[in-house]
């Protein structure tokens, strides 16, 4: 029986059919949107370096 469930839950013939609650959806949203926080802030402090970097490099070379 539940390979027959498990089978006919992947190939959408029970319908569209989702096993999380509202809660657990609205969790996974905030957790997905530090993620991007946090990824996005370290994109930023990535550019700063690079952008130090540069600037130490232009000042030696002259």
């Amino acid at each position: 029986m539940s390979e027959i469930l498990i089978n006919e839950l992947r190939s959408a013939k029970l319908g569209r059919i989702t096993l999380e609650t509202p809660a657990m959806s609205e969790a996974e949203e905030i957790v997905v949107a530090e993620q991007r926080l946090a990824a996005e802030e370290k994109r930023i402090a990535k550019e700063e370096e690079k952008r130090l970097r540069r600037l130490k490099t232009r000042k030696n070379r002259k």
